[in-house]
């Protein structure tokens, strides 16, 4: 906070804590390897609420996955599960996957400090889609992304995403890799009991249709809303 943010003893800062509080702080001391503060008010968190959200985001090269975690956390994701793909599997085996947990987890943490959100996305160690499927409940409502498949519209009424039908259970959403699942992966999640889904006629990159699909379902669920401002003709430039 010192260095990054250059506080000075007599600021007052907002931080939170990981049981859901938020405090607003005065700095009182600060020597090289302390910081010191006194609490002036406390925030207590509202309670969670369902649904559970889950992202079973394929693994990206690079960036990518960093980016497609980043942004999912920003829109509510609760639980990010990496998952290792038959046409990402020649990259690595999951202990180079695992590697990256560290890094990704901290990027989930300082995404969700950013957004000011009350908690931050568990992540999962990386898996194989088949290994994901078999820890999966049947609780879920379970979506895998595809593309030119026989899948319905996401914002179809087939689809069940109703408000008050998501907000009765977990929801699932498997974002496959960049080339697209293979037909065994999509078997395996047809003997799961999850509904093939479309974001539309274009194929979006990996990373750009998990952030479309958090953000139809969060509307879905009217914990996001969309308004039209309309603008005063007369207004100046």
């Amino acid at each position: 906070m010192v260095k990054s943010l250059r506080i000075r003893p007599g600021q007052i800062v907002n931080v939170c804590d990981e049981r859901r509080q938020r405090h607003t702080i005065r700095i009182t001391n600060i020597t090289k390897k302390t910081l010191s503060a006194d609490i002036q008010e406390t925030v207590f968190g509202p309670p969670q609420t369902p649904p559970v959200i889950t992202l079973a985001q394929s693994v990206l090269k690079g960036e990518h996955m960093a980016w497609a975690i980043q942004k999912s956390t920003e829109l509510g994701v609760h639980i990010i599960a990496p998952i290792i793909t038959e046409r990402v599997q020649s990259r690595s085996g999951s202990r180079s996957f695992n590697a990256h947990h560290e890094r990704w987890q901290r990027i989930a943490l300082e995404a969700a400090q950013q957004s000011e959100r009350w908690d931050y996305p568990t992540l999962l160690p990386s898996q194989t889609f088949s290994e994901f499927l078999e820890r999966v409940s049947d609780t879920h409502i379970k979506l895998i992304f595809t593309e030119r498949e026989h899948a319905k519209d996401v914002n179809g009424r087939a689809c069940s995403l109703e408000p008050h039908m998501l907000a009765t259970q977990n929801i699932l959403l498997a974002i496959g890799p960049e080339g697209g699942w293979s037909q065994a992966e999509l078997q395996k999640a047809e003997m799961a009991n999850m509904t093939k889904v479309t974001l539309g006629e274009h194929i979006l990159r990996s990373e750009t249709a998990a952030i479309a699909g958090l953000l139809l379902l969060q509307e879905r669920l009217e914990r996001f809303t969309f308004t039209t401002v309309t603008r005063d003709p007369h207004e100046c430039e």
